[in-house]
């Protein structure tokens, strides 16, 4: 599955989600509905540093909202990784009345307390590919897989120098939950099977980090020593 489809598919679940847990809070009648904020869906991501966010999910996500439900408007914000500004984001949604909320965490477990808080108010919580604990629901893949294929990827493109390589491993964010079931799938397919992981740590989701990640990597090991 590339990454295409893979955003395609988990902000179509994410959508058929939040339009049910949407349609069970309409049914229960009150002030939502009379404020109309029950056609209302939040989508809160992450950050905008990687490019999905703002160039495959939001677009999809509001794509399969207006093909699902014509009456349903999706009140988007990026949190720019700012756990803070998250907060007053997903706040601001339940002030507005929005019963659910799809939300891709800047920090997952800070972000448990925050659901718990919108449960009390009758705000639903979908976990967007990342686990939040509480969440009315939770829509991904198997982020674990998807690192062994990661790491199967690797050794098929290394083939008989598999064996001897030395290999760098530049992880996800530690405060998303699924960087590390990326990060143990890929193990899982290289351990044994490679020579070394020479060098492994998190590039935090930022190109800018990452690169610098991997810079000290070339400098440690030696440009003619990885792989």
């Amino acid at each position: 599955m590339n990454a295409m489809t893979r955003r395609v598919v988990i902000g179509s679940a994410a959508v058929s989600m939040a339009l049910a847990l949407s349609a069970c809070g309409q049914a229960g009648g009150g002030d939502s509905e009379e404020k109309g904020s029950s056609t209302k869906i939040g989508l809160l991501l992450p950050e905008n540093k990687t490019a999905r966010y703002e160039s495959l999910d939001k677009p999809q996500f509001e794509k399969a909202v207006k093909a699902a439900c014509g009456d349903c408007e999706v009140v988007y914000n990026n949190a720019v990784s700012d756990v803070v500004k998250q907060k007053q984001q997903f706040d601001q949604l339940i002030a507005d009345g929005v019963k659910v909320i799809a939300l891709g965490s800047v920090d997952a477990a800070k972000s448990a307390a925050w659901v718990k808080e919108a449960q009390g108010k009758g705000v639903k919580v979908v976990a967007y590919d990342r686990a939040i604990e509480g969440a009315d629901a939770y829509v991904s893949h198997d982020n674990n897989k998807v690192g062994e294929l990661q790491g199967q990827a690797l050794l098929s493109a290394l083939g008989a120098k598999a064996a001897s390589a030395q290999v760098v491993m530049i992880n996800g964010d530690e405060k998303d939950p699924n960087a590390a079931l990326f990060k143990k799938g890929a193990h899982a397919a290289l351990d044994g099977k490679v020579g070394k992981i020479a060098y492994e740590a998190s590039g935090e989701w930022d190109p800018k980090v990452a690169g610098e990640k991997m810079a000290a990597a070339i400098s440690s090991l030696g440009k003619d020593k990885i792989g």
